[in-house]
């Protein structure tokens, strides 16, 4: 039985925040860009929606495809288990018990990636850039970094 609450800002990061935490060059902390390597990579752009206004990822950022969280393969869609996703950002090389802001293009799939780091795997330190790309790139101004892994 699911009663919706009140906001709950604290899950949330603004541009403002992603921004600080570049200049800052914040340790102890990750972006995680939940989109396919193509488009963290910068090769495309995500067609199915108004696209960013630019290509590539958010410097800094690991990419942690939601294809790693979901299998949407067959009759129904089903998280990955928790040993699932922790052995695949094992093999990743991603810490999934550090403080993590996730975003992809324009947040509907990063709101899945927080679920995941949030709900399955327990980190209450995880926040949803739900502004993601759109956001971040609207000023065209921001830096992006282009093929790469981080």
């Amino acid at each position: 039985a699911f009663k919706a609450g009140t906001e709950r800002p604290e899950i949330l990061a603004t541009t403002e925040q992603v921004t600080k935490r570049l200049e800052a060059g914040a340790e102890g902390e990750q972006l995680v860009d939940v989109r396919g390597k193509d488009l963290y990579w910068g090769l495309t752009l995500n067609a199915s929606m108004v696209p960013p206004q630019g290509k590539g990822h958010i410097p800094t950022a690991k990419n942690f495809p939601v294809v790693f969280m979901v299998n949407s393969m067959g009759p129904a869609a089903r998280f990955y288990t928790k040993d699932e996703v922790l052995k695949v950002a094992e093999l990743s090389k991603i810490d999934t018990g550090k403080p993590t802001t996730l975003y992809c293009d324009s947040g509907a799939n990063a709101s899945l990636g927080w679920f995941v780091w949030s709900e399955v795997l327990g980190n209450k330190q995880a926040r949803l850039y739900d502004g993601s790309m759109n956001e971040y790139t609207n000023t065209g101004t921001r830096p992006l970094t282009l093929m790469k892994n981080e």
